[in-house]
């Protein structure tokens, strides 16, 4: 779709269609880096993260395989959580930042359990109510920002 009184960008070459290969993400190894995480940073994440998104973290703790799901606002609010964190540390803050890695593994864990079997249509659709939560949820953002 054109803007009016845009000019189309000029093309060179042959477009070619390439289908991208599927690749195997290993869920288990994924869910296994959270709990070694979670032993070694609980304390942390406790100080970081709102009571009820620790009580999920320690929930998918006890959790495996099909039933290992990070819940979008969960996830939105720990993202939010470490923005703030980040932002308000005066040092080291990419040590801090690193503690937050194997939250991003539960995460893709969660989504491989979520999304598995479902269409392309489907994934899009779920990741823009994910952004949609980001947006919706960005008063608790500005609530929180130190």
């Amino acid at each position: 779709k054109r803007v009016k009184g845009s000019k189309p960008v000029p093309t060179f070459g042959e477009y070619v269609e390439t289908e991208v290969e599927p690749f195997k993400i290993d869920r288990d190894e994924l869910i296994d880096y959270f709990k070694i995480g979670y032993r070694n940073f609980s304390s942390l994440w406790k100080g970081i993260v709102d009571d009820e998104d620790f009580q999920v973290l320690k929930e998918l703790y006890s959790s495996s395989g099909d039933d290992f799901v990070f819940p979008v606002d969960s996830w939105v609010r720990v993202v939010y959580r470490y923005a703030n964190t980040f932002h308000s540390t005066p040092r080291q803050k990419f040590k801090v930042l690193n503690t937050m890695i194997p939250l991003y593994h539960a995460r893709v864990a969660s989504l491989i359990n979520e999304l598995d079997e479902k269409t392309d249509e489907e994934v899009e659709k779920y990741f823009e109510l994910q952004a949609k939560r980001f947006e919706e949820l960005k008063p608790y953002l500005l609530k929180i920002w130190r």
